[in-house]
């Protein structure tokens, strides 16, 4: 279970494409194997005011002083992430505005190395931080650290994608309980 995984993308996928869960992977992986999914990813970052470029050339990206880890406290299943306190954290480093008058630094964030379902020692990474201050890493740390449930039991994965509906032209997918 990753939420970066094929099966996810291709399964949100074929409700989009509009056609059966078969087509959709192969519409879906022709696109990369071909560079049309990068063709359009670079469309939508110059559409959107940035500089494609970078796709090609990471070194264009804005950069960070300094990854410090997040390491777990004990060992065992990861069985609950609070993604919620995950996106708190990464606007605490920079990432996300405070307030209306925040500045944004786009070269912080956060590496998640630990995710649902995977086994985890007492002392090793569930996240990197990429920060260039200090000034609230250690309340980020906390606030991960919580974020993260680790028991010594694994439990059963739920599915990411719990429902599809199709109404007109709007697709709804249901994660968790919740419709987008």
């Amino acid at each position: 279970y990753r939420t970066d995984s094929w099966d996810f993308k291709c399964n949100a996928g074929d409700v989009e494409i509009g056609t059966s869960r078969s087509e959709a992977r192969r519409l879906a992986k022709k696109s990369i194997d071909d560079g049309t999914a990068l063709e359009k990813f670079k469309e939508i970052i110059t559409a959107q005011g940035g500089n494609c470029n970078i796709v090609d050339n990471t070194n264009l990206l804005p950069g960070f002083k300094e990854t410090i880890e997040v390491l777990a406290d004990k060992e065992g299943y990861i069985t609950g992430i609070d993604t919620e306190q995950i996106g708190v954290s990464a606007l605490l480093l920079g990432a996300g505005r405070e307030t209306l008058l925040s500045v944004i630094d786009p070269g912080v964030g956060i590496t998640v190395l630990k995710k649902l379902g995977d086994t985890v020692a007492c002392g090793e990474p569930l996240v990197q931080l990429k920060v260039n201050e200090k000034k609230k890493t250690d309340e980020v740390s906390s606030r991960i650290k919580t974020a993260y449930q680790i028991s010594d039991e694994k439990h059963e994965l739920p599915n990411l994608i719990k429902a599809k509906k199709q109404t007109g032209d709007t697709a709804w997918h249901y994660y968790s309980g919740t419709a987008s």
